[in-house]
């Protein structure tokens, strides 16, 4: 969607809505009693903030999720490497590392260089 078309077709004036921060000079009256909610209201309030907390801790799980797949990663990497120098089959350091073969080989060819 071009948020930039803001001419006078409906589409233009949805988005200079979502473009305002005043509801009374929003064109349609349902977006506007939403933000209105949101903006002027105590329960408004709760319920963004409630909104914020859930997107910030979905978020936050997510990141961590991330971080510990990268962890796992790199040390199966390492233990790949010290695999290899043990001089340990590809095959095997792919059935033990969960790496790929194309991983296990670019490391091995890393090691003999």
């Amino acid at each position: 969607m071009n948020a930039a078309c803001q001419d006078d077709t409906p589409l233009g004036r949805l988005m200079q809505d979502f473009n305002c921060s005043n509801p009374a000079k929003m064109h349609y009256k349902e977006l506007a009693d939403t933000v209105n909610y949101f903006k002027s209201t105590k329960e408004g309030e709760i319920d963004m903030t409630d909104i914020i907390e859930m997107y910030a801790k979905n978020y936050a799980e997510k990141v961590a999720e991330k971080v510990a797949e990268e962890t796992a990663h790199q040390s199966n990497v390492e233990f790949a490497k010290n695999l290899l120098a043990e001089g340990m089959s590809e095959d095997f350091i792919v059935r033990t590392t969960k790496l790929s073969l194309e991983e296990v080989r670019a490391l091995a060819a890393k090691q003999s260089a």
